[in-house]
């Protein structure tokens, strides 16, 4: 951040056919906000967060933990599948730099 509070390069997001212009903090919230996924992922993150409220055995936390796993393998195995088609929204992401 520079002496004034801005950030140096900030990252926006614009949606709505150029409408709305929005900043972003990173990669992830660009994407989301890019494709209109935000209200999904927050759904999730408070499914999560409701589903381990109740863990009270170590059974359960070893079920939420293959679960989680088993979601973060198909959300991974979905991006490797999809990155053509994705490489033209997220340009800078697969630069290879």
């Amino acid at each position: 951040m520079t002496d004034n509070g801005k950030k140096k390069n900030p990252l926006f997001v614009v949606t709505n056919a150029g409408q709305d212009v929005e900043e972003v903090e990173g990669w992830w919230d660009y994407a989301l906000n890019k494709l209109g996924l935000n209200a999904y992922a927050t759904y999730f993150e408070e499914m999560v967060q409701f589903l381990l409220s109740q863990v009270n055995s170590y059974g359960a936390l070893e079920f939420m933990n293959t679960w989680l796993e088993q979601i973060i393998d198909f959300l991974q195995s979905t991006l490797t599948r999809g990155e053509e088609l994705i490489k033209p929204l997220f340009g800078p992401l697969f630069s290879k730099s």
